[in-house]
């Protein structure tokens, strides 16, 4: 897993012009996309890895032999990093005895042996330099694919030396190579002339910025390997050309699945709290039982809304009957929390329940408030516009008899598609013999609402 910036190198190459080659080859969607890929891995919210672990041969009039040199001292002078990430853009093709090379700025066609740099040096090289560290690479070009081959051996008879080397007693758990590339061995890469950056790298770019819904605070390898072949199918159908994750090389791990990438689309998200939006511990005015407008019935205007004048607040509900139901006022929340403290004082008190509802829901109700202790409460409210039947969802628990009693339930109906409205009651149950109404005193009751800030 990736914690500190100082653990890992950046490595890009590749040119956006070829002089010595046809006029065609040069795209500038090549250095657009490089540009990218080096903004990404150094920014805070990318891998924030610092200028002096990043060697930039983009365009660079080097040659294979030069660029191979100054890779190897860039890794000899970061030799305590853990991970190396390697990026080319650029075209990739093959030699006549089928060897396959990238190409640089001033690859000529007629002596490509010589002035393109084939994969099988790059890979001998961190073979020889960079033996017990995890190497990712990421090709953009043709025939990516066609790397794998290169990587898949040669690195056992040396790992164990080389690390003990670089890092002495403190051993890696797990080293090797992962490779994403563009395409497969058989496949050409896709830069539109008139797109910004080329398929693969527009599609990787959109998925290292703005995350996967859904999944872990960090993303892998392969996670993001994926997410981008899923992202080229949706956006480009037939015409898409799809990625391939390959590990050719694995010790202890698998590195394509360790953790790597911070998920912008769960990072961005702050953390889901519980908000009180109702709570009769203080003086909050039982109005915020209401939704957007008081709901008070002719003739009880004194009595729809009151607070006590001190001690502790109680208030009743009562349900009388077979499944009676006693309801309070709705609540402007689909999702949230309700904590209580309750005593059923009298009725069937083996067969009470407590429930949230969403407020279109039809059932029969007793619609009253009453006073505990000679203190005033809310005394009823209007749920004539109820109309659909209650099997679209509850949320609740059945109460236990005997004093008083803590309880709390969780209530989501953000999927019900029936209102943005809930309200709470108490029903008796349906095999209840007793037929007066159950009365319910509830104390130090809270709602919460979920909400990130």
């Amino acid at each position: 897993m990736i914690g500190r910036s100082d653990e890992s190198v950046l490595i890009i190459l590749g040119s956006d012009e070829f002089p010595l080659l046809d006029k065609s080859c040069a795209h500038p969607a090549f250095r657009n996309s490089a540009q990218a890929i080096r903004e990404y891995f150094q920014s805070p919210s990318g891998l924030n890895i610092p200028d002096s672990a990043v060697i930039d041969l983009f365009a660079s009039e080097l040659g294979p032999a030069e660029q191979d040199e100054a890779i190897c001292n860039f890794l000899n002078s970061n030799d305590q990093s853990k991970n190396i990430f390697f990026y080319y853009v650029g075209h990739g093709d093959f030699l006549e005895s089928r060897e396959y090379y990238l190409t640089l700025k001033n690859t000529n066609p007629l002596r490509k042996h010589f002035t393109a740099i084939p994969v099988s040096f790059i890979a001998q090289t961190l073979r020889v330099i960079a033996a017990g560290r995890s190497i990712y690479l990421i090709f953009d070009c043709c025939y990516a694919g066609s790397a794998v081959e290169k990587f898949m051996g040669g690195f056992n008879e040396q790992i164990a030396t080389q690390t003990e080397k670089a890092f002495g007693a403190s051993i890696l758990p797990y080293s090797g190579v992962a490779l994403l590339a563009a395409s497969s061995k058989d496949e050409v890469a896709i830069a539109y002339r008139n797109q910004r950056y080329t398929m693969f790298t527009e599609s990787l770019i959109n998925v290292l910025t703005n995350g996967i819904p859904e999944a872990d605070r960090l993303l892998s390898f392969r996670q993001i390997g994926q997410s981008v072949s899923n992202y080229i199918s949706d956006s480009h159908g037939v015409l898409g050309v799809i990625p391939e994750v390959h590990t050719p090389r694995q010790v202890n791990a698998d590195i394509a699945d360790i953790p790597l990438f911070i998920n912008r689309a769960e990072a961005t998200k702050a953390p889901e709290l519980r908000v009180p939006i109702y709570n009769n511990k203080g003086q909050t005015p039982f109005s915020t039982w209401q939704s957007l407008q008081p709901a008070i019935l002719p003739g009880h205007e004194s009595k729809s809304e009151s607070i006590r004048e001190m001690g502790k607040w109680i208030w009743r509900m009562r349900a009388s009957g077979e499944e009676e139901a006693g309801a309070c006022r709705v609540m402007p929340i689909q999702r949230g929390v309700i904590k209580f403290d309750y005593n059923i004082i009298d009725g069937d008190r083996r067969s009470v329940s407590f429930f949230a509802v969403p407020r279109e829901t039809k059932m029969r109700y007793y619609r009253d408030w009453s006073t505990e202790s000679g203190r005033k409460s809310i005394v009823s409210d209007d749920h004539s516009d109820c109309g659909r039947n209650y099997s679209a969802g509850l949320s609740g628990l059945e109460l236990t008899a005997g004093g008083w009693h803590e309880a709390e339930f969780d209530f989501d109906f953000t999927k019900s598609g029936i209102s943005h409205t809930i309200f709470f009651f108490l029903i008796n149950g349906r095999r209840s013999v007793f037929k007066s109404a159950s009365t319910v005193c509830f104390s130090n009751v809270t709602v919460f609402r979920f909400q990130r800030f």
